[in-house]
């Protein structure tokens, strides 16, 4: 076997290669065999691998820099309180309403870091506990939040969520579930066109299970990848640009508590993601 080398096509492309010579005997004649094997896709998920690899520690670590963050600021937001209710007293004035203004604005900042460190804190929990009963409609609401950022300068969300009794599964793992969707769905819209473009999440009943809808306005996704799209390390996304893990996961934790994920998507029209999940028993 001989090193792995690099081909460079006519066009400049390089291709991996992985090159074996032997050497056979036929009649009075001796040759030597060469085998070349492509070795791009395989390089190519050596990469994917590294990479989830750098995902899972930098997970690791956000879950201790969150632990850490939390204390602080708590202390923020108590302080601001504090200071809200010294500046209520001042006498009416417009130094006094611009402190208020100032206050109530740093304050509601404060909240909403909280809250952000409180999702992603609950998020990064271990995966160990046993199954639960939950409200589907907060997880959805949890991975909304996470994927705020993601969707704010690309699509009007659209939250549409029904009456739907407990299901049961784990919590953090189908907010994980919405969230891919989500961003997948947010990744699927350019940036620019709010206004034109919808990302829009349903929950309701059907039969005994919960399905909930993630859809949005993209591009879709082509007929021949349609097929393939749960398959891991498949992707329609550019190199870089997630690990092709995603659809893969979520349908396999899915699976485990007896739900299910399916696709319907058109070419120029947009996206729909059906999760099924079951309805917990009714004590």
């Amino acid at each position: 076997m001989l090193p792995d080398v690099d081909l460079c096509s006519h066009g400049g492309t390089r291709l991996p290669v992985s090159i074996s010579a032997s050497t056979i005997v036929h009649g009075a004649g001796r040759f030597i065999q060469l085998i070349c094997r492509d070795l791009s896709e395989r390089k190519r998920m050596e990469r994917e691998l590294v990479q989830a690899e750098k995902l899972s520690t930098v997970g690791v670590l956000a879950a201790g820099i969150l632990h850490e963050l939390n204390t602080p600021l708590a202390y923020i937001q108590a302080n601001l309180e504090s200071l809200g209710r010294v500046v209520r007293a001042l006498p009416d004035g417009s130094a006094a309403r611009a402190l208020r203004t100032g206050l109530t604005d740093a304050l509601e900042g404060a909240r909403s870091a909280s809250t952000i460190v409180r999702d992603l804190r609950i998020f990064a929990r271990s995966r160990d506990d046993p199954s639960e009963s939950f409200d589907v409609n907060d997880a959805v609401r949890m991975a909304l939040r996470m994927a705020q950022h993601e969707l704010k300068y690309r699509a009007t969300v659209m939250a549409e969520l029904g009456d739907v009794p407990q299901v049961l599964g784990k919590a953090t793992d189908v907010s994980q579930v919405f969230l891919n969707l989500l961003v997948n769905a947010a990744h699927a819209i350019s940036p620019g066109n709010v206004q034109q473009n919808r990302v829009r999440v349903t929950t309701e009943v059907t039969g005994d299970h919960a399905v909930a809808r993630v859809s949005d306005t993209g591009g879709g996704i082509p007929s021949e990848a349609l097929a393939r799209i749960f398959e891991p390390f498949f992707t329609t996304k550019p190199e870089g640009v997630g690990t092709g893990l995603g659809l893969s996961i979520s349908r396999d934790i899915l699976r485990r508590i007896g739900g299910d994920i399916r696709v319907e998507s058109t070419t120029g029209v947009g996206t729909t993601f059906i999760v099924e999940l079951p309805l917990a028993p009714r004590e």
